[in-house]
């Protein structure tokens, strides 16, 4: 009988397969795999901001963002002179291939939001006038502000 029969060699393979799968799982569970065992869950990170960051993802070709980004640049132009360097303001068309797309788990058009100094991300979806944003990021970040055209 050769040392190689069918039944060693079942035997061996199958204690490869064994082994292969406890050495997998324990590198899954001490986080040294490769990237493509990793569980993607949404919001991947960008990096944490230096200051507040309030964003709103948009595309040329959606109506809605037509309607609110005109609103939208209005209420940055005039935060931005208000808030200083205490919050960032930004728009993000859905075309530019930025990171933040799919770090920001945008999935519709128009999307704001809030990306806190801590990494923490939390989606905006009241009155997309510069009251609402405001009241917003009063609530969010505690700042106290009057921006033109957000009057209560």
């Amino acid at each position: 009988m050769s040392f190689f029969n069918l039944k060693n060699m079942m035997i061996m393979f199958g204690g490869l397969t064994a082994l292969a799968v406890v050495v997998l799982i324990l590198l899954i569970l001490f986080g040294k795999y490769p990237d493509y065992f990793k569980m993607k869950q949404g919001f991947q990170d960008v990096g944490a901001p230096s200051v507040p960051t309030f964003t709103m993802f948009h595309a040329t070709w959606c109506g809605h963002c037509k309607t609110a980004a005109p609103v939208f640049k209005e209420f940055m132009e005039d935060a931005t002179s208000t808030f200083g360097e205490k919050v960032k303001i930004e728009m993000i068309d859905a075309d530019s291939g930025s990171p933040k797309l799919k770090a920001f788990n945008v999935e519709g058009y128009p999307t704001f939001c809030l990306q806190k100094t801590d990494g923490t991300i939390t989606k905006y979806t009241g009155t997309r006038d510069a009251a609402g944003y405001l009241a917003f990021l009063n609530k969010e970040l505690g700042i106290k502000s009057d921006v033109a055209g957000a009057s209560s």
